[in-house]
């Protein structure tokens, strides 16, 4: 069987270890560090992968390997506490022989360690990738578009730059022909179950993080101003984001785009 390999710089604590369906994530076994090293060497490249590292794996992936490299930092992002996947190698394997490999050092920085949720085990973890998987065969293309610019939002070190990305991330879970500002803050808290002074709380937040973006994209000097005010409001952005994003990733795995705009709909009248 054919695989992705996602390579990370670090071993992930065993009890956040699983598979499910050639889904996982396990540490690389000796051999499999050597067929991937000898590929890279084939390529006029040396790369020492140290022991113990540990590895995401999708199975059955042979094409679109950027996409699915950028699905797989997304997914693995939305279960951490804080921090970001730090990735190292990326390569496809068939039965333990190395096809390809790719050495992404510079492609993925470290951000912060990366602390996973407490609650998780390797079986949901896998689960988790499954379900990543899932949803970007129902999404198509559009996944692409709010996995990349959430990958981005977390990697940047420009505040501007974060949060213009961080809401195009979020708005393309919505039609942008039609929400917008006001249906942009009220969907997205709405569609996680929030109401009552808990939802009006998320919904301003999100509020605000649109007037900003906004005047991002326009040019508007208070802008700076605003940005200042928001850097106290970001772990708690951040918070919503990641349970925005896992929610309709969750969702998608098992229905269609149209599924979606429907229960947005009905959210908002629920």
């Amino acid at each position: 069987m054919k695989a992705l390999y996602v390579v990370l710089n670090y071993a992930v604590a065993k009890k956040f270890l699983g598979s499910d369906n050639g889904y996982a994530l396990r540490p690389l076994t000796l051999a499999e560090i050597v067929a991937v090293e000898d590929r890279l060497f084939q390529q006029g490249q040396e790369h020492k992968i140290p022991e113990g590292v540990t590895t995401l794996i999708c199975p059955d992936v042979t094409t679109e390997l950027d996409e699915w490299l950028t699905l797989a930092e997304f997914s693995l992002s939305l279960l951490s506490q804080s921090g970001h996947p730090s990735l190292s190698v990326m390569a496809v394997c068939t039965d333990g022989a190395c096809n390809f490999a790719r050495i992404l050092n510079g492609q993925s920085t470290v951000v912060a360690g990366q602390k996973f949720a407490k609650s998780l085990n390797g079986r949901a973890v896998a689960q988790w990738l499954k379900r990543c998987a899932a949803a970007r065969a129902n999404l198509k293309a559009r996944i692409g578009v709010t996995a990349t610019r959430y990958v981005r939002y977390q990697k940047a070190t420009n505040l501007a730059d974060r949060l213009m990305d961080l809401c195009i991330s979020l708005e393309s879970l919505l039609d942008s022909q039609t929400e917008i500002s006001f249906r942009f803050s009220t969907c997205l808290s709405r569609v996680i179950g929030e109401r009552g002074a808990g939802g009006e709380k998320m919904a301003n937040l999100l509020s605000r993080l649109y007037d900003i973006r906004s005047k991002l994209a326009h040019g508007d000097p208070q802008a700076a101003k605003q940005l200042k005010k928001f850097e106290s409001d970001l772990p708690e952005l951040d918070k919503l984001a990641r349970k925005i994003l896992t929610m309709y990733v969750l969702y998608m795995s098992e229905h269609s785009r149209d599924d979606w705009k429907s229960h947005v709909r009905t959210s908002l009248f629920s």
